[in-house]
């Protein structure tokens, strides 16, 4: 129990730890007048822009016109020299051309190089201006395949290199911090798994660190920041469309095994139609037919009937076991978060274009979860200690109090299980002797430390990965899967000695009898036949020991 307490308290140190970072992050994001990430020197190039073939003057960000079919162009004429400058902006699913005059200086995206769909992906465009002379014209062309992109100029930012990336890392630290927590959750949670899934039902936390990998792998891709580790923007787009696709199937699995969803047939459908759909939509995909991001409403509209079936089902069920309206107060405030996240981020894609996509519901899904995945980490541990208080219990069940061999109900157990196994054994009976001539003249007191001194001398065998059995009074046996019984035997011969040597202050000397049989299933042998002769060769030894003991004090007599 203890060691379980301290992973878990392991975890809320590195949680808490992360969280500190993040009000860091977030802080500097926010921060306009002080702090580490505003101490760079960066220009917003927002003005002095034209439309190309007309003098219209445009500022940035601007939505110029919804021509899907051509590219859109902007220019300015530089003011001053550059030296070793560079410009940046950010992009979605556009291809980009930048010229300086007349010279193609820049370019992202590739139509022959786009496997299956439309888009070329969406970055960071980090373009360098070095050493142009002022007057310069530099133009700055993008055409997207879909309207709601089209045309379409986000703010632009000059300066160096490393002013550039810290900007563009301070730009996207609120996503960052959704990648990092969720990835150091399903890390710990999967370490749960892998240390504790012997102890309880351990699948849970694997599939609730499942569920945080594909939230942070999402949040990864919306971050724009991959580009600094993958060249590849396409591959990462798509990576970004499936782990969208498949998150609400995950979460409606983890969500169902923390028992939040009761009603089975609404589960099977809903968890049907997740998987379905976005394989669907990969097979349309393929089929070039349509791509990802124009079916991107089927999957907002999955999402919406998921929060509706779910939230309703949750709120009855709910209702339904607790009778209390303080409970049902609660589920319905969790009802209307949920929803109201899930409407914030639709009107943020379809409207607004300021926090990114998903923003608002991943940070609902993290804290339910999160939630959630804390009343399941209390369970477990609940778990845990009724497993230990269960394990010492049966363990005290099957020991013998005296030896600490196992006992006799643990002997049965082993030999009915063993009769119906096929495994080949050698099995050794063995009787202490003189144990009542100890008990009658010197006390059962000292019996039992004469039977402590045999039980300590067998189990030699059990350090050899064999079971050691007491079975009552003073006979003991000896089941072992890698000695044969000529093998136990030699080493009964050898405890004989080591008895007979021993300092002892017994009135008499301390040995076993000992018998032991070859179980050979391979040629018909019956178990409890093997049993029996090995105890009655045990009984032959233990007359011809007698026979030997009583011609010796014969003869010194």
């Amino acid at each position: 129990m203890r060691g379980i307490t301290r992973y878990f308290k392991i975890f809320y140190v590195c949680l808490l730890i992360t969280l500190s970072l993040a009000v860091y992050l977030v802080y500097g994001s926010v921060s306009t007048e002080s702090g580490f990430y505003n101490n760079f020197q960066i220009e917003k190039w927002n003005e002095g822009w034209f439309l190309e073939g007309t003098e219209q003057k445009v500022t940035l960000p601007v939505k110029l016109n919804d021509s899907k079919e051509e590219y859109t162009s902007i220019f300015r004429y530089l003011e001053e020299d550059t030296k070793e400058d560079y410009i940046c902006f950010r992009t979605d699913h556009s291809f980009v051309r930048v010229y300086a005059d007349d010279e193609l200086i820049y370019t992202f995206g590739d139509g022959d190089k786009i496997l299956f769909g439309k888009t070329p992906g969406s970055i960071w465009n980090i373009i360098p201006i070095h050493n142009l002379e002022a007057g310069t014209k530099l133009t700055v062309s993008v055409m997207c395949p879909y309207t709601m992109y089209a045309g379409k100029y986000r703010e632009m930012m000059k300066g160096s290199r490393a002013d550039v990336l810290l900007y563009i890392f301070k730009d996207s630290a609120p996503l960052i911090l959704m990648t990092i927590i969720p990835m150091i959750v399903a890390a710990f949670l999967v370490v749960v798994h892998l240390c504790f899934r012997k102890e309880f039902a351990s699948m849970i936390f694997l599939n609730a660190g499942g569920c945080y990998l594909l939230l942070a792998i999402w949040s990864f891709t919306e971050t724009r920041g991959w580009q600094f580790f993958f060249s590849n923007a396409y591959i990462m787009q798509m990576i970004n469309f499936i782990s969208f696709s498949l998150v609400i199937a995950t979460i409606l699995v983890v969500m169902k095994q923390m028992g939040f969803i009761n009603n089975r047939r609404h589960f099977n459908v809903l968890l049907f139609v997740d998987v379905a759909i976005p394989g669907l939509q990969i097979i349309i995909q393929l089929l070039e037919i349509t791509d990802f991001f124009e079916m991107l409403f089927v999957i907002h509209i999955l999402d919406a009937v998921n929060i509706f079936v779910f939230t309703t089902d949750f709120i009855v069920a709910f209702y339904k076991k607790k009778k209390s309206t303080k409970n049902l107060m609660l589920a319905i405030t969790m009802y209307v978060s949920v929803f109201s996240c899930f409407v914030l981020d639709l009107m943020d894609y379809y409207v607004w274009d300021k926090f990114g996509n998903g923003f608002f519901s991943r940070i609902e899904l993290l804290i339910i979860i999160s939630a959630a995945g804390i009343s399941a980490v209390k369970k477990a541990v609940s778990m845990y200690a009724e497993n230990i208080e269960k394990n010492t219990y049966l363990k005290m069940a099957f020991t013998d109090d005296m030896t600490g061999m196992k006992n006799r109900r643990a002997y049965d157990s082993d030999t009915e299980t063993l009769a119906k196994e096929k495994d080949g054994v050698a099995i050794l009976y063995a009787d202490m002797n003189n144990l009542k001539q100890i008990n009658d003249t010197m006390g059962h007191q000292k019996g039992d430390e004469a039977i402590r001194i045999i039980a300590d001398k067998l189990k030699c065998f059990s350090e050899k990965g064999n079971f050691c059995y007491r079975l009552g009074g003073d006979e003991f046996c000896v089941i072992s899967t890698n000695l044969t019984a000529e093998n136990m035997e030699i080493e009964c011969a050898r405890i004989n000695q080591e008895l007979a040597e021993m300092e002892h202050n017994f009135i008499c000397e301390i040995s076993i009898a000992y018998g032991a049989m070859d179980y050979k299933p391979e040629n018909n042998d019956k178990l409890y036949e093997i049993m029996r002769r090995a105890d009655k060769k045990m009984y032959e030894k233990k007359q011809e020991m007698k026979i030997e003991s009583d011609s010796c004090n014969s003869t010194e007599n």
